[in-house]
This record gives structure tokens, C-alpha cells and sequence, in this order.
């Protein structure tokens, strides 16, 4: 590149990219660095990346719904004694299926047995605030974590959990 007017569509994408890049850092208070960024990082995959946390962060100020509205009309949560296990493995396959159909889903420890699986989303997950639309490709994982162990449901079967407090 010997001057500006020599430059071709590429060039001028990606100096369009870089500047784009430095807004969103500065707009989201990132303007030290990325820890994901490194010399190899193209300025596309880290104008994407940026933008994903954009929408993340914005995504609070879209109107909100409660989670357990996007279960069909008449869908019931049975109390966990209510149901046996083929009932309660049935009644967990639907729920999966549902909260997918959303762009939703549960990354809980995966040895949790399905009756703490139940009854975390019957008491906790059915009533968390959840947009009434999601960001174009977003998905909602709800892992059940909050970062403190000791109260934690799923403490005993989660690695992290069993490494630190068993």
C-alpha cells in the first residue's frame, strides 16, 4: 500500500473493522485488551466476537418475559412426588425439547439425578427473566451456577464443586 487511494476493498474492510473494533472495546469499557486477543486474531472474527458481547449486554434492555411462558398452554409442572421415574424422565425430555425450541439450555452437572434436575427448573429456572426475543444466533445456557459452592444444589456431583469442597 504506497497511498490511501491505492488501497482495495480488502484493506479498506478490514481499516473499516479495526476502527469499529477500538468503538466497541471503548463502548464496553474494553479498551486495555481482550484476553482472546493475539496478533493472529483477524480483525472479523474479533469484530464478531465484540458485537456478541454487545448484544449480550444489551440484551437486558429488551422487554423481558418469565421463562415458564414459553411452555404450552396448560403445561403442568407436577410436583416431583407426583411423578415416577418413567414419568419424571418424560416429563424432563419435554422440557429439554421446549427450552431448545428457544435457544435455550441446561448445561447442569451432567450426574445430577433427574429429581434435582426438576426440581431446580420447577423452583428457580420456570421464573427467570428471559427476553421476549433473543439476539439473532444467541443461545441461553443456565447452568445452575452462581459461584458459590457450599449452598449449592448440585455441589455434589459438579467437578468443580467436588474438587473444592469435598
Amino acid at each position: 500500500m504506497s497511498n490511501l487511494f491505492e488501497w482495495d476493498n480488502e484493506e479498506i474492510s478490514e481499516a473499516v473493522l479495526e476502527i469499529d473494533n477500538e468503538i466497541l472495546k471503548r463502548n464496553l469499557g474494553l479498551s486495555e485488551g481482550l484476553a482472546f486477543e493475539s496478533e493472529d486474531t483477524s480483525p472479523y472474527i474479533q469484530n464478531q466476537f465484540l458485537r456478541n458481547i454487545w448484544a449480550f449486554r444489551e440484551m437486558d434492555k429488551r422487554p423481558q418475559r418469565v421463562l415458564g411462558t414459553i411452555f404450552p398452554e396448560g403445561f403442568e409442572f407436577s410436583p416431583v412426588e407426583s411423578l415416577d421415574k418413567d414419568q419424571l424422565e418424560e416429563k424432563l425430555r419435554i422440557i429439554e425439547e421446549v427450552l431448545r425450541e428457544h435457544s435455550i439450555i441446561l448445561d447442569l452437572a451432567p450426574s445430577l439425578p433427574d429429581k434435582l434436575v426438576y426440581e431446580y427448573i420447577i423452583k428457580e429456572v420456570i421464573y427467570q427473566p428471559i427476553p421476549l426475543e433473543f439476539p439473532e444466533g444467541f443461545v441461553l445456557h443456565i447452568d445452575g451456577c452462581d459461584g458459590y459452592c457450599p449452598d449449592c444444589f448440585q455441589r455434589d456431583f459438579c467437578e468443580t464443586g467436588i474438587e473444592l469442597w469435598l
